[in-house]
């Protein structure tokens, strides 16, 4: 693995450690009414300004829906939305503890994660400090070619999903924010590898981890995203393989499961042991997410359509099962994280 790949896979890696940290420190919230109904939040390109981040309603259940993924033919551009699924964005300054990071599908669906972080921002009521986060997707449109080694596509719609309230947890206050990398973002450039790095901005060079010591380059090696009002570089890195990245997803949610286990065992009160348990389910629900995505995105239709089948009835056979159970009570979360963790290891299957 190259050092640049090992590198942002690292970023990557940190990306999912702290996004665990707010999981877990969301204790105060409990699991919203499963729907029996089959969402499709995933799909659903709203029209909203480039500047605001439209909150969709947080859907508890995986982004299941009918609609297959058709790729985006390239056109006169040369260059399609699968192309760009080939790699993981991360938008960071190369140091500190904030970073925003994204994944592009083959239909121009994106979603991704920022978060941010200051030790020094605290209170009487937050004495531990304060996190900024956000988890949020949308679609990019209508990629077009501007000359040999620059596209450009469009900004479609973009939207929170997950928690969008502020809460404080440990002594930190977390901050429901917005997207760094998009913030305000129209038109994105696209600077394709081959393109000479002396014809890029220092500016976007610096941001894209492309200015400093050994990362110097002559040319691109891998594209470079420009947020075009905010004349800002995003940088790419190979993306993990689907079912190395599913894989690592399960590994991640089943270690989730264990550590909130132990803060559980170490709770001193009824109340805070129910609350743990809906975090617990809800981390697990939120990882379910993720390797639908994988499975939507990365098989055949027939597969799809499949799994597509095999969830809606997973789903029908959880909602029967949790009607024994009080609900956002310990029983009921702590069956549903079981039955979603074994569901993201099914789901497994469909990438061998």
């Amino acid at each position: 693995m190259s050092s640049r790949r090992q590198k942002k896979r690292t970023i990557n890696l940190v990306l999912i450690v702290v996004a665990l940290c707010f999981i877990v420190g969301a204790s105060v919230y409990f699991i919203a009414s499963k729907k029996t109904d089959v969402s499709d939040n995933s799909n659903a390109a709203t029209e909203t300004t480039n500047t605001d981040v439209q909150q969709t309603q947080e859907a508890g259940d995986a982004l299941v829906d009918d609609t297959v993924p058709q790729e985006q033919p390239s056109g006169d551009a040369g260059l399609s939305f699968a192309d760009l699924a080939k790699y993981t964005y991360c938008f960071s300054s190369g140091a500190g503890a904030w970073a925003d990071g994204f994944d592009i599908e083959k239909d121009g669906f994106f979603h991704g994660e920022f978060h941010d972080s200051d030790m020094g921002d605290a209170g009487d009521d937050h004495p531990n400090g304060t996190c900024y986060f956000c988890q949020y997707e949308g679609h990019f449109v209508d990629i077009q070619r501007v000359d040999e080694y620059t596209c450009k596509m469009k900004l479609a719609d973009i939207q929170a999903v997950g928690v969008k309230e502020d809460y404080i947890e440990d002594g930190v206050l977390n901050v429901f924010s917005s997207p760094y990398a998009l913030n305000n973002a129209d038109e994105i450039d696209i600077y394709l590898p081959g393109k000479p790095t002396s014809e890029i901005s220092e500016e976007i060079l610096t941001w894209a981890g492309l200015n400093y010591g050994d990362d110097k380059i002559d040319k691109l090696e891998y594209p470079i995203l420009v947020n075009v009002n905010e004349n800002q570089g995003i940088a790419a890195s190979d993306r993990m393989d689907p079912k190395e990245e599913a894989e690592f997803d399960y590994n991640n949610a089943s270690d989730s499961c264990n550590y909130i286990d132990m803060q559980i065992n170490s709770a001193t009160s009824q109340q805070e042991k129910n609350e743990l348990s809906a975090t617990k389910a809800k981390a697990m629900d939120n990882m379910l997410n993720s390797i639908w995505i994988l499975v939507k995105y990365n098989t055949d239709e027939d597969t799809f359509n499949k799994a597509l089948e095999e969830q809606r009835s997973w789903l029908k056979d959880r909602d029967d099962k949790l009607k024994a159970y009080s609900k956002d009570g310990m029983d009921y979360n702590e069956t549903l994280a079981k039955l979603t963790l074994d569901r993201c290891k099914d789901l497994l299957k469909y990438f061998n």
